[in-house]
């Protein structure tokens, strides 16, 4: 498993707006951003 994970720092920024569609799923790209900060550890006040 590849442990060099990147995305918003969500202690410094919000994530993407559950609005924004990513392939045609308006919440998608919010999870994505909370995931990816949960991986690296930067999650900050998300969960």
């Amino acid at each position: 498993m590849n442990k060099n994970v990147t995305g918003k720092d969500l202690t410094k920024e919000a994530p993407r707006s559950p609005r924004i569609r990513v392939g045609g799923y308006a919440i998608l790209g919010r999870t994505i951003d909370k995931c990816r900060a949960l991986v690296a550890g930067n999650i900050g006040e998300y969960h």
